[in-house]
């Protein structure tokens, strides 16, 4: 179940309370991805995105340049974060784990601030 613990300047990254699958997308044992939409709430009609990211020692990064279907004066993208704040997990319990998450941040869509989100995984 996602979680969304520090919301960006549109509001939640995500539909609060989503259920969402990880998978392994390709040969890198260490990153997983789940599809969502992102900023659902806002009810705009976008379609939803794989969001993909490495679990590297006990640390969560996203992916860089990850497509939103979201644009304004450029494209909104979502990346590793733009603080000095990551996600973490443990593992040696998986069960649950955060992601922080650079939000516009390629810094290309003129119409957000780029900023850190945050999330958290939780399984089912």
């Amino acid at each position: 179940m996602l979680e969304n613990v520090t919301a960006v300047d549109f509001g939640n990254l995500y539909a609060e309370g989503s259920i969402v699958t990880l998978s392994q997308p390709g040969s890198v044992s260490v990153e997983r991805q789940f599809t969502a939409v992102v900023l659902e709430d806002l009810d705009i009609g976008q379609p939803a995105n794989d969001f993909a990211f490495q679990f590297v020692v006990d640390q969560v990064i996203p992916n860089e340049g990850q497509g939103t279907n979201l644009a304004c004066g450029g494209s909104l993208t979502l990346g590793p974060p733009i603080g000095d704040t990551i996600g973490s997990f443990d593992i040696a319990d998986d069960s649950e784990f955060t992601i922080v998450i650079g939000y516009n941040e390629s810094g290309d869509a003129t119409c957000a601030v780029g900023s850190d989100g945050e999330i958290r995984l939780t399984k089912q």
